[in-house]
């Protein structure tokens, strides 16, 4: 009788301990080294992140080659597309910019006006920041005008830093020489 007990207690052992190795096992799907290459590959790439949206162009900037209290009054807009995708510790970002303003220049009836659109391909490391200038030709400009603009890009989005008037005819004061 004891042995039956024992020979008993021994396949209800071996039961559970195979019960409980099967029941172990995933069976959530196919692992990623018995996936076709081309969905491995799937898995293995980086999920680009989209941000979209709009930042208000708006403020005074100082009218260069004029006196020194001629100011323009700017008023518009940039659309932007940024896509983020990291890479190797670093997220290549994709931006297209589209972007329209009108220029009011002080005691002048005319309003200058520039657009633009423009596409940008850069690399910012997660920590970091990156820094893109973006130059629109004014149209109605007898000095041949440009505003310039400064992006604050980051590895998650893009800010307005700073803009300003540029003239082709004015040299910038970091650029004069004694």
């Amino acid at each position: 009788m004891k042995t039956y007990k024992h020979y008993m207690v021994s396949v209800l052992l071996a039961g559970l301990l195979l019960a409980g190795m099967t029941g172990c096992q995933d069976s959530g799907g196919p692992s990623p080294t018995s996936l076709p290459h081309d969905q491995t590959d799937e898995l293995a790439k980086p999920k680009p992140i989209p941000i979209s949206g709009v930042m208000v162009l708006e403020g005074s900037l100082r009218v260069p080659g004029c006196p020194v209290k001629t100011f323009a009054a700017i008023k518009g807009w940039v659309e932007f597309s940024l896509t983020s995708t990291r890479y190797n510790g670093l997220y290549h970002i994709d931006l297209d910019l589209t972007s329209e303003a009108a220029i009011a220049v002080d005691g002048e009836d005319e309003l200058w006006r520039t657009s633009g659109v423009s596409h940008h391909e850069l690399l910012v490391s997660e920590e970091g920041i990156a820094l893109l200038d973006v130059s629109y030709r004014i149209d109605g400009s007898a000095e041949r005008m440009n505003l310039h603009v400064r992006f604050l890009l980051t590895s998650d989005g893009i800010g307005l830093n700073s803009m300003w008037l540029e003239s082709q005819r004015v040299r910038p004061p970091d650029a004069q020489t004694d």
